[in-house]
Protein backbone atom coordinates (compact mmCIF):
# COMPACT_ATOMS: atom_id res chain seq x y z
CA UNK A 1 0.00 0.00 0.00
CA UNK A 2 1.36 3.39 -1.36
CA UNK A 3 0.10 6.27 0.50
CA UNK A 4 0.61 10.09 0.57
CA UNK A 5 -0.11 12.14 3.68
CA UNK A 6 0.06 16.26 3.79
CA UNK A 7 -0.75 18.17 6.84
CA UNK A 8 -0.20 22.19 6.94
CA UNK A 9 -2.74 23.34 9.84
CA UNK A 10 -0.26 24.77 12.42
CA UNK A 11 2.87 25.86 12.10
CA UNK A 12 4.58 23.78 9.84
CA UNK A 13 4.41 21.66 6.93
CA UNK A 14 4.39 17.65 7.73
CA UNK A 15 4.60 15.56 4.90
CA UNK A 16 4.77 11.53 4.80
CA UNK A 17 4.51 8.70 2.27
CA UNK A 18 4.12 5.25 3.29
CA UNK A 19 5.49 2.95 1.00
CA UNK A 20 5.88 -0.69 0.66
CA UNK A 21 5.61 -0.37 4.95
CA UNK A 22 8.60 2.02 4.71
CA UNK A 23 7.80 5.87 6.19
CA UNK A 24 9.39 8.57 4.85
CA UNK A 25 8.81 12.04 6.70
CA UNK A 26 9.59 15.65 5.33
CA UNK A 27 8.94 18.64 7.54
CA UNK A 28 9.21 22.59 7.19
CA UNK A 29 8.55 25.04 9.90
CA UNK A 30 6.46 27.83 7.29
CA UNK A 31 5.87 31.86 8.02
CA UNK A 32 3.75 33.42 4.52
CA UNK A 33 5.06 30.95 2.52
CA UNK A 34 3.45 28.23 2.56
CA UNK A 35 2.75 27.75 -0.87
CA UNK A 36 6.95 27.46 -1.72
CA UNK A 37 7.86 25.31 0.94
CA UNK A 38 4.53 22.90 0.02
CA UNK A 39 6.16 22.34 -3.20
CA UNK A 40 9.98 21.92 -2.03
CA UNK A 41 8.75 19.34 0.93
CA UNK A 42 6.35 17.13 -1.48
CA UNK A 43 9.06 17.11 -4.23
CA UNK A 44 12.00 15.64 -1.85
CA UNK A 45 9.62 13.57 0.01
CA UNK A 46 8.60 12.05 -3.14
CA UNK A 47 11.73 12.10 -4.85
CA UNK A 48 13.92 10.34 -1.43
CA UNK A 49 10.36 7.74 -1.11
CA UNK A 50 11.21 6.54 -5.19
CA UNK A 51 7.46 6.91 -6.02
CA UNK A 52 5.81 8.09 -8.58
CA UNK A 53 2.44 10.36 -8.39
CA UNK A 54 0.56 7.83 -9.92
CA UNK A 55 1.86 5.27 -7.36
CA UNK A 56 -0.32 6.31 -4.47
CA UNK A 57 -3.07 4.37 -3.85
CA UNK A 58 -5.16 7.23 -1.66
CA UNK A 59 -4.19 10.34 0.21
CA UNK A 60 -4.91 11.73 3.81
CA UNK A 61 -4.86 15.17 4.65
CA UNK A 62 -5.81 17.17 7.50
CA UNK A 63 -8.52 19.66 7.16
CA UNK A 64 -8.77 21.08 10.35
CA UNK A 65 -9.39 23.22 12.88
CA UNK A 66 -6.11 25.17 12.50
CA UNK A 67 -4.43 28.03 10.11
CA UNK A 68 -6.80 28.72 7.26
CA UNK A 69 -3.92 29.11 4.51
CA UNK A 70 -2.59 25.96 6.01
CA UNK A 71 -5.19 23.95 5.30
CA UNK A 72 -6.58 25.58 2.19
CA UNK A 73 -3.28 24.95 1.05
CA UNK A 74 -3.03 21.05 1.80
CA UNK A 75 -7.02 20.13 1.14
CA UNK A 76 -6.11 21.75 -2.45
CA UNK A 77 -3.06 20.26 -3.59
CA UNK A 78 -4.01 16.68 -1.77
CA UNK A 79 -7.38 17.05 -4.28
CA UNK A 80 -5.66 18.22 -6.94
CA UNK A 81 -3.29 15.08 -6.65
CA UNK A 82 -6.14 12.52 -6.16
CA UNK A 83 -7.91 13.95 -9.35
CA UNK A 84 -5.28 13.38 -11.17
CA UNK A 85 -4.69 10.11 -10.80
CA UNK A 86 -8.40 9.33 -10.15
CA UNK A 87 -7.78 8.41 -6.15
CA UNK A 88 -9.79 8.78 -3.17
CA UNK A 89 -8.98 10.76 -0.23
CA UNK A 90 -9.40 10.51 3.67
CA UNK A 91 -10.32 13.58 5.33
CA UNK A 92 -8.77 13.99 9.09
CA UNK A 93 -9.02 15.91 12.06
CA UNK A 94 -6.07 17.94 12.66
CA UNK A 95 -6.50 17.32 16.30
CA UNK A 96 -6.74 13.83 15.83
CA UNK A 97 -2.96 14.15 14.52
CA UNK A 98 -2.12 15.62 17.30
CA UNK A 99 -3.53 12.89 19.30
CA UNK A 100 -1.27 10.10 17.84
CA UNK A 101 1.39 12.22 20.46
CA UNK A 102 2.28 9.09 22.52
CA UNK A 103 1.59 9.86 25.85
CA UNK A 104 1.05 7.03 29.35
CA UNK A 105 -2.57 8.06 29.94
CA UNK A 106 -5.67 6.35 27.91
CA UNK A 107 -6.73 9.21 27.06
CA UNK A 108 -5.42 12.73 24.95
CA UNK A 109 -6.65 16.38 24.79
CA UNK A 110 -5.17 18.11 21.78
CA UNK A 111 -5.40 22.06 21.96
CA UNK A 112 -5.41 25.08 19.63
CA UNK A 113 -4.99 28.19 20.90
CA UNK A 114 -7.36 30.44 19.26
CA UNK A 115 -7.87 34.16 20.72
CA UNK A 116 -10.00 35.12 23.90
CA UNK A 117 -9.35 32.24 25.75
CA UNK A 118 -10.84 29.61 23.23
CA UNK A 119 -9.07 27.00 21.79
CA UNK A 120 -10.01 23.99 19.08
CA UNK A 121 -10.18 20.85 21.25
CA UNK A 122 -11.19 17.06 21.19
CA UNK A 123 -10.46 14.29 23.17
CA UNK A 124 -9.58 11.05 22.11
CA UNK A 125 -8.47 7.97 23.75
CA UNK A 126 -4.77 5.99 22.71
CA UNK A 127 -6.62 3.85 19.76
CA UNK A 128 -7.50 7.45 18.18
CA UNK A 129 -11.06 6.69 18.52
CA UNK A 130 -12.98 10.39 19.43
CA UNK A 131 -14.52 10.39 22.66
CA UNK A 132 -15.28 13.88 22.77
CA UNK A 133 -15.57 15.66 19.01
CA UNK A 134 -13.99 18.61 17.78
CA UNK A 135 -14.63 22.06 18.99
CA UNK A 136 -13.83 25.58 19.79
CA UNK A 137 -14.63 26.62 23.19
CA UNK A 138 -13.30 28.11 26.23
CA UNK A 139 -9.85 26.28 26.99
CA UNK A 140 -10.19 26.69 30.77
CA UNK A 141 -14.41 25.64 31.13
CA UNK A 142 -13.40 22.23 28.95
CA UNK A 143 -10.20 21.59 30.69
CA UNK A 144 -11.75 21.94 33.95
CA UNK A 145 -14.75 19.82 32.83
CA UNK A 146 -13.00 16.54 31.55
CA UNK A 147 -9.93 16.54 33.44
CA UNK A 148 -12.28 15.58 35.97
CA UNK A 149 -14.04 12.94 33.69
CA UNK A 150 -11.16 11.19 32.11
CA UNK A 151 -7.52 10.44 33.00
CA UNK A 152 -6.02 12.27 30.54
CA UNK A 153 -2.75 14.00 28.90
CA UNK A 154 -3.00 17.48 27.26
CA UNK A 155 -1.00 17.87 24.39
CA UNK A 156 -0.38 21.71 22.88
CA UNK A 157 2.41 23.16 20.35
CA UNK A 158 0.89 26.44 22.59
CA UNK A 159 1.83 27.77 26.16
CA UNK A 160 -1.41 26.89 28.16
CA UNK A 161 -1.68 28.99 30.86
CA UNK A 162 -2.79 27.04 34.23
CA UNK A 163 -2.49 23.78 32.37
CA UNK A 164 -0.14 21.34 32.51
CA UNK A 165 0.44 20.39 29.07
CA UNK A 166 3.04 17.89 26.94
CA UNK A 167 4.45 18.74 23.43
CA UNK A 168 2.81 17.73 20.48
CA UNK A 169 5.23 14.90 18.73
CA UNK A 170 3.08 13.22 16.20
CA UNK A 171 3.32 9.73 14.70
CA UNK A 172 2.48 9.50 11.64
CA UNK A 173 2.80 5.67 11.74
CA UNK A 174 -0.03 5.19 13.41
CA UNK A 175 -2.18 7.30 11.07
CA UNK A 176 -1.22 4.87 8.45
CA UNK A 177 -1.93 2.06 10.20
CA UNK A 178 -5.57 3.45 11.54
CA UNK A 179 -6.35 4.70 7.84
CA UNK A 180 -4.98 1.66 5.85
CA UNK A 181 -8.42 -0.16 5.67
CA UNK A 182 -10.53 3.41 5.09
CA UNK A 183 -11.47 3.77 1.26
CA UNK A 184 -11.59 7.24 1.59
CA UNK A 185 -13.72 9.47 -0.46
CA UNK A 186 -13.70 11.50 -3.91
CA UNK A 187 -11.65 14.32 -4.40
CA UNK A 188 -14.43 16.95 -5.36
CA UNK A 189 -16.11 16.71 -2.06
CA UNK A 190 -13.05 17.25 0.51
CA UNK A 191 -13.85 20.67 2.24
CA UNK A 192 -11.66 22.27 5.38
CA UNK A 193 -13.34 22.51 8.57
CA UNK A 194 -12.44 25.30 10.00
CA UNK A 195 -14.59 25.18 13.34
CA UNK A 196 -15.24 29.41 12.96
CA UNK A 197 -15.64 32.27 11.38
CA UNK A 198 -13.04 33.98 9.27
CA UNK A 199 -11.39 36.74 10.14
CA UNK A 200 -13.75 39.27 7.85
CA UNK A 201 -16.86 37.76 9.56
CA UNK A 202 -15.49 38.34 13.12
CA UNK A 203 -14.14 41.39 12.20
CA UNK A 204 -17.88 42.46 10.57
CA UNK A 205 -19.19 40.55 14.13
CA UNK A 206 -17.34 42.98 16.02
CA UNK A 207 -18.64 45.95 14.72
CA UNK A 208 -22.00 44.78 14.98
CA UNK A 209 -21.16 44.43 18.49
CA UNK A 210 -19.87 48.01 19.15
Amino acid sequence: MNILFLDSSNKEIFAAVLRDDKVYEKKQVTKNDIPEKMHIVLKELIDESNINKKDFHKFIVTVGPGSFTGIRMAVTVIKTYAWAVERKVVPISTLLFMATTNVKTKYIMPVILDRNGEAYVAIYDNELNCVISDQRTNLNDFFAKYSKEFDLTVVSNDELEGINSKKVLVDVKKIFSHYIDIEGENAHSIKPKYLKNTNAEESLKDDKRS
